[in-house]
């Protein structure tokens, strides 16, 4: 409701096809193909596809990251949520930043690494068992995670909301390279992408648990060291090699605000022309009354 509320005056804004097309099944076949001809496309969608994926399995292993790899109790669990929390509501102020420090493709690979970096240091530095690392007795291991997690907060949505910008000036592209306006089935695969890769993503999680044999229902304290470090491993840079194939795929996105710009000016050209015809008939009517 907020987001509606917050996005309606925009309606009028919005860009116009030139021509509108009645809805045929099999036309819906060849735009996809069309939008898949687009490079920036691809690097959107299959970059999308390994970071969301990872993102579901590692949300598999997350509740039992904190009980047994971290040791936390309930109490110390329930404070990991409200600082990632102060994470996302501070990551407004930061989305405008990232994206005039950078072009779009920079404000998405950049904070994606630092986000990759910060949740994998602290599970490496306990894999490796460095000995000047705390341990889970320790009252520094409670703060150091909530610190990861705020980070995590705070640039994980300047990821998002820039890569959906991306796909938006895709559309712009697109309509420039075919003469027609697809943001439907741009936004749709996007979305195809987050909801699959969710399921799949739950379902490889809990294949992987059954993998490293961790026992169903243990309680704190319960499970074997070497158990413990096969988690932490999964949850850690195991996974995280996929991810940052994801921002690999990310720079084959080829618009900047160059292009996009220039983009936008011979769209701008190409619904002045359009829309000079009718001027024309409504100035001839005008003048024969």
């Amino acid at each position: 409701l907020a987001c509606f509320i917050g996005t309606f005056r925009e309606i009028p804004y919005l860009q116009q096809p030139l021509e509108v097309k009645r809805f045929q099944i099999f036309g819906l076949f060849r735009e996809l193909r069309d939008v898949f001809r687009n490079p920036s496309f691809r690097a959107l969608f299959f970059g999308m596809l390994f970071s969301t994926l990872v993102l579901s399995i590692e949300g598999v292993f997350s509740p039992y990251m904190g009980v047994h790899f971290w040791g936390f109790t309930t109490e110390q669990l329930s404070l990991i949520p409200l600082v990632a929390l102060v994470g996302l509501l501070c990551s407004v102020a930061v989305m405008p930043v990232a994206t005039r420090l950078f072009d779009k493709k920079g404000a998405v690979i950049f904070p994606a690494a630092v986000v990759i970096v910060t949740t994998n240091i602290l599970v490496v530095l306990r894999l490796l068992e460095v000995p000047w690392f705390p341990g889970n007795d320790s009252p520094l291991i409670l703060p150091l995670v909530m610190t990861t997690t705020f980070v995590s907060a705070l640039l994980a949505p300047v990821v998002f909301a820039t890569i959906n910008s991306m796909f938006a000036d895709i559309a712009d592209e697109h309509e420039v390279e075919t003469g027609e306006r697809r943001e439907g089935v741009i936004f749709s695969a996007r979305s195809f992408v987050i909801k699959t890769t969710g399921a799949v993503g739950v379902f490889i999680g809990g294949l992987l648990l059954d993998f490293i044999a961790f026992p169903r229902g243990a309680a704190a304290g319960t499970v074997p060291a070497d158990i413990v470090w096969n988690l932490g491993l999964l949850q850690g840079p195991a996974t995280s090699i996929f991810t940052m194939l994801g921002l690999f795929l990310y720079l084959g996105y080829k618009l900047d605000r160059k292009r996009h710009a220039e983009i936008m000016l011979e769209l701008a050209r190409r619904r002045n022309a359009a829309a000079q015809p009718a001027r024309a008939a409504a100035q001839d009517t005008a003048h024969g009354g």
